[in-house]
């Protein structure tokens, strides 16, 4: 086998030596995080929540408009329906 026989102050320097290097390490890691540039589009953002409530009439849904020229945007809501042919005016 092999092994390595040390004192205190060995093992000591060996512990040491381990924090550092994973110290070292652990700061390259965040070092190289970069934040995530906003990218704007030509189209909207949108955010969808969870449906707000469902009934018998039907459902309400909620969204929010993140992004866009929102000037543009004459009418919104949303269209659901099973028919894969359904015109959207």
């Amino acid at each position: 086998m092999w092994g390595f026989i040390c004192n205190g102050t060995e093992m000591r320097q060996m512990k040491d030596i381990y924090f550092f290097a994973l110290l070292i390490l652990v700061l390259l890691v965040l070092a190289t995080c970069r934040k995530e540039d906003n990218v704007t589009k030509e189209y909207p953002r949108v955010y969808t929540f969870d449906v707000a409530s469902v009934n018998e009439s039907g459902a309400t849904f909620k969204a929010q408009i993140l992004s866009g020229q929102l000037s543009d945007i004459k009418e919104y809501g949303f269209v659901w329906e099973f028919d894969p042919n359904l015109p959207v005016y």
